[in-house]
């Protein structure tokens, strides 16, 4: 076995705000999971360090918003990321669902959507790739904007920031040069695709997988008489429930079109494995006149409302880390582990290379350093991680 056995009982522990968990009723599913399997599901108290804590062989998370306050210098914000982070470094064995690194490239929509643009494959006769997009940090002249790009009005403008705060969902439909002076920057242009108003979300749980069909925004275009720049939040034009003005008028109960299930599958697949995540939804729209499937944003560890028997998936992806758990001491197997260990790995890396700048052998230190990351990056990238 490899040096592989058994142990019990496993402890799990996760941070979700409060509203999440709530809403996901995780309480309900830790009582359920504890008297199924054995294994402790925990809630991790972030008010207190997380090592005077009982150990977590597996930490699962939506870290998301406390990232991005992080990142916009919120000091409790930051104390409890690095609380996280320091607890991963310090036990390079705990199984992270999801990677901070992995997690952090969707926090930003410029990073995200170039990671997106990477992914383009055609399965089925089906052609699966993401819409043209610049993105904005300055200003704009909407002529040399326009020029310098593949974009074509209208265009979709959305907020960097896709998590944490309300104007990730406060997104702006522009029609013309002049409407780029009303949208606050920075932000990201995204090429609008005419999709009959029907979204499909494609929820991942491990590798388990579910489709919803949500309304959406109707078909827009130049010919339309009033090109004044509309302001809408993705919340009111996306829920099942939702009766926008900006919605499609296609009855999705009545619609019986859905995503051929083989491409589905191959979105989820493709994008768990050049995303590195077990914890996202995709959003996808088709294309009216070509039948494209595009890729219009990606999201980590979404609400799942409406996922079949979400609490039986998520039960199946965290046991299935947790029997891959090896003894104390035993060494694990080819990449079972490898988010916590390439987590504190990156992580210690990056500490001793802006600590090298800081010191008197600098070069040296830092040289070393950025070594170590690009092992750390190249161990990412490989199929197996080989443990010294």
């Amino acid at each position: 076995m490899n040096g592989i056995t058994k142990r019990s009982p496993m402890r799990i522990g996760y941070w979700l705000s409060e509203k999440k968990a709530k809403k996901l009723n995780f309480a309900g599913f830790a009582d359920r999971m504890k008297q199924s399997t054995g294994v402790e599901v925990v809630s991790i108290d972030l008010t207190k360090p997380v090592d005077e804590q009982p150990l977590f062989d597996v930490i699962i998370h939506k870290l998301t918003d406390l990232m991005t306050a992080a990142d916009r210098g919120d000091s409790d914000a930051t104390k409890d990321v690095t609380s996280i982070e320091s607890y991963i470094v310090r036990h390079p064995k705990v199984v992270v669902l999801d990677p901070l690194p992995n997690v952090r490239k969707l926090l930003d929509r410029s990073i995200c959507y170039e990671e997106i643009k990477k992914i383009h494959f055609v399965v089925r006769d089906v052609t699966v790739c993401s819409p043209h997009f610049t993105t904005v940090r300055s200003s704009p002249s909407g002529p040399t904007l326009m020029n310098k790009t593949k974009l074509s009005f209208p265009v979709v403008c959305k907020h960097l920031v896709a998590h944490g705060s309300r104007v990730a969902h406060q997104m702006a439909i522009v029609f013309s040069d002049e409407g780029f002076k009303e949208v606050d920057f920075p932000f990201v242009a995204q090429q609008f695709i005419c999709h009959s108003g029907q979204l499909y979300k494609i929820f991942v749980v491990g590798k388990r997988h579910f489709v919803v069909k949500r309304p959406s925004l109707k078909n827009l275009s130049l010919n339309r008489f009033d090109k004044s720049t509309i302001f809408f939040d993705s919340h009111d034009v996306s829920k099942a429930d939702a009766s926008s003005e900006l919605n499609g008028t296609v009855d999705l109960e009545e619609d019986h079109r859905k995503l051929d299930d083989i491409v589905v599958a191959k979105i989820a697949e493709t994008f768990r494995e050049k995303l590195g995540l077990s914890l996202f939804g995709v959003d996808v729209v088709v294309e009216d006149h070509s039948n494209r499937h595009c890729i219009i944003d990606v999201n980590f560890f979404p609400g799942y409302e409406g996922f079949a028997d979400f609490e039986g998936a998520l039960e199946e992806l965290l046991l299935n880390q947790t029997t891959s758990l090896p003894a104390s001491g035993a060494k694990p197997a080819n990449g079972l582990l490898s988010n916590g260990y390439q987590n504190g790995k990156i992580l210690n890396g990056c500490r001793k290379l802006f600590a090298g700048f800081h010191s008197m052998n600098g070069a040296s230190a830092a040289a070393t350093a950025a070594a170590d990351l690009d092992d750390s990056f190249t161990g990412q990238r490989a199929a197996a991680v080989t443990y010294i």
